[in-house]
């Protein structure tokens, strides 16, 4: 165990001496900052000063999985050549609540997690050699970043409601630019995968993941239907981040899954990239060719 304390410890070492190296100001309770303070007091096994309730306790472990991960994620971005400066200075806000909509007077409350998404999909690439660059522009409307010829968006949205809205969006940049992309969403918060985060038993946890995949999935078969409609979207793209306590054990969950739409009168090296993206969130992805006369199906039911 304290080989472990000692890692984290190293982790979050590297995390503080990025923020110096580029003389980056960290903000005190917030973002990455609670973060490397909450976790580096649990592995220096300093005396909490916050009642020892199951809510705290919770923080306390999430603050570490979040550095833990985090270490990785922006490690890989670096030894990629990818210059994280901006994301840096973003995920100095927010909260690391995976699960629970941003605050809607406030929504800086969702920085951490919407610029850790970004960082977290082009860590994705890069452990997969692919040639991920981010975008010149911080803001651009064409996405966050690309992948040799294919433009990569990344949303984190608040509920499914706008999700069809900025894939329209995107997908008229693309047009403008004759461009082909991909489109990923972030959806715990979306579909308030954080709702509940303790699990006294195997069995509960079970139940509640599936009620949420059930509706995710249900969601997921009407966007897959509605962006066929757009032909510059090459491949749809999924991501969920949570940190759940099932039966005393703590992990932070991440899945992924895409979808392909095979059906573009685009060249064969551009399919051939799309899939390359689509496998790094799922090895196994689907073709739209496979699931067409499925998705057509529910429409008329």
């Amino acid at each position: 165990m304290a080989q472990l304390w000692a890692e984290l410890l190293t982790r979050i070492n590297y995390l503080r001496d990025l923020y110096r190296q580029k003389r980056i100001l960290l903000k005190p309770g917030e973002g990455i900052a609670w973060v490397l303070d909450e976790a580096e007091a649990v592995a220096k096994a300093e005396v909490s000063p916050k009642p020892p309730s199951t809510e705290n306790v919770m923080e306390a472990v999430k603050a570490c999985h979040v550095a833990w991960n985090l270490y990785e994620v922006i490690k890989d971005c670096i030894d990629a050549g990818l210059d994280v400066s901006n994301h840096l200075g973003e995920i100095t806000a927010g909260t690391i609540d995976y699960g629970t909509p941003a605050n809607a007077i406030d929504r800086r409350t969702i920085f951490f997690k919407d610029f850790e998404a970004e960082l977290l999909v082009a860590a994705l690439l890069a452990r997969a050699k692919l040639p991920v660059q981010f975008l010149k522009e911080a803001n651009d409307p064409c996405g966050e970043m690309r992948v040799d010829n294919i433009f990569v968006e990344v949303k984190h949205p608040n509920s499914p409601g706008g999700i069809e809205r900025l894939m329209r969006k995107f997908h008229g940049e693309l047009r403008k630019r004759n461009a082909v992309g991909v489109f990923v969403t972030a959806v715990e918060d979306a579909f308030r995968l954080g709702d509940k985060e303790t699990f006294d038993a195997p069995e509960q946890f079970q139940t509640f993941n599936k009620s949420k995949l059930d509706e995710i999935e249900k969601f997921g078969r009407e966007a897959v239907r509605r962006a066929a409609a757009l032909p510059a979207i090459a491949c749809l793209a999924q991501i969920s981040s949570r940190i759940a306590a099932v039966a005393g054990e703590t992990r932070f969950i991440r899945l992924g899954n895409s979808i392909v739409y095979d059906d573009r009168r685009i060249s064969t090296e551009l399919k051939q990239q799309v899939e390359q993206i689509a496998a790094v969130f799922n090895p196994q992805f689907r073709h739209y060719s496979q699931i067409r006369d499925l998705i057509t199906s529910d429409e008329s039911t």
